[in-house]
């Protein structure tokens, strides 16, 4: 298994990335994996090949929110020359670092998945750091963890899944029938939930089905009535007279559990943008409300299941307090991960599809 890794900074400024990747390359190498390393201004003028490579790591320095300008001179310099095309098909674990408050970084690994997924490519696995963090040894046993990850994800030799949306070109990695159709999908109206309820007048069955409701129970109180009027131990100034159905209570407010709001996720399930994927997504929920279950999605079928899937494609893992965030939009699956409010294991891609198959 080969491996190339483009590494790139600005005179030097690297964060401390060069000990780090030196460390992830040793890691790679344990495995089995024939690993090189190509200084991203050299690709430029060399114009080198990605052809033979299994898998890709990005590593670089963030700048102002954004790749330095060795990436970012990279990226431009494959897409003008449609050597982009090299990528396609191929998972891109990235790793970056910076001098900031760690909220750069991620968006600077954004804007790198982007472009990844406009060239056909995996957006697999994201590592974003700052300074001050690299030579923690949680850092360390992180980066050796996701390097391990993306061993296996390439040697099981998981399928590029497309992304919903590449903007104004589709992705080498679907058909333009598949990218046309699925821009059609994106460009029809949502029907909000009011619009839903004006539409077939749900909210006048609900008063049709509290006056039917109170209607049974005056039925039964009569009923009532006449069987303690029978007791000739019962009069109608007992107490055990008294009619209990005069008022029906309201109902009871009750929020849904992380549970049952998981399990109704499946009446979300967007078929058009999950077409082609098979996957088994496990969820491993703890904290107050605690509880395992896992979607089972074969191209535009989903169903939930509670319990543990043997090998799943993707397992996530969070408090049930966070997850209701997510349930309730709050936040997305990925953006949870980005800020460290949840952990992920297996196919990191598949992460960013569940927020899109998935509409809260």
């Amino acid at each position: 298994m080969k491996i190339i890794s483009i590494y790139a900074a600005v005179n030097g400024r690297d964060y401390g990335l060069k000990p780090l990747s030196a460390a992830i390359y040793n890691t790679f190498r344990e495995l089995g994996c024939e690993i090189s390393e190509i200084n991203a201004s050299n690709i430029i003028s060399e114009k080198s090949t990605f052809r033979d490579a299994s898998g890709v790591l990005l590593i670089y320095a963030t700048e102002l929110l954004a790749p330095c300008a060795p990436m970012s001179a990279l990226l431009c310099s494959l897409w003008e020359s449609g050597d982009y095309a090299e990528l396609a098909g191929k998972h891109v674990f990235t790793i970056t670092a910076g001098k900031g408050g760690g909220f750069g970084e991620p968006r600077s690994l954004s804007y790198i998945g982007e472009v990844l997924r406009l060239f056909g490519a995996s957006d697999t696995i994201r590592l974003p750091l700052t300074e001050n963090l690299l030579n923690s040894p949680v850092t360390a046993e992180t980066a050796d963890k996701y390097a391990e990850d993306f061993y296996r994800i390439i040697r099981q030799n998981r399928a590029v899944l497309p992304a919903a949306s590449f903007g104004t070109h589709a992705a080498p990695s679907i058909s333009q029938e598949e990218y046309n159709a699925l821009m059609t999908y994106e460009k029809e109206p949502r029907i909000t939930r009011e619009e839903i309820g004006k539409k077939y007048k749900l909210d006048e069955e609900d008063s049709k089905q509290d006056a039917d409701i109170l209607e049974i129970t005056q039925f039964f109180a009569g009923k009532y009535k006449e069987s303690v009027t029978k007791d000739a131990n019962i009069t109608p100034n007992s107490p055990a007279f008294a009619n209990p159905f005069t008022a029906v209570p309201a109902p009871i407010a009750r929020d849904k559990t992380a549970r049952q709001m998981t399990q109704s996720m499946v009446h979300k399930f967007q078929p058009p943008l999950a077409a082609g994927l098979t996957a088994a997504i496990q969820l491993n929920i703890f904290g107050a409300e605690t509880f395992d279950g896992y979607f089972n999605i074969n191209n535009t079928e989903c169903e939930f299941t509670d319990g543990v899937v043997d090998s799943p494609d993707l397992t996530i893992m969070c408090d049930g307090s966070i997850w209701l965030d997510i349930l309730n939009g709050k936040f997305s699956a990925q953006k949870a991960f980005m800020i460290g409010h949840l952990k992920v294991r297996g196919n990191f891609v598949l992460l960013t599809r569940f927020d899109q198959i998935f509409k809260h």
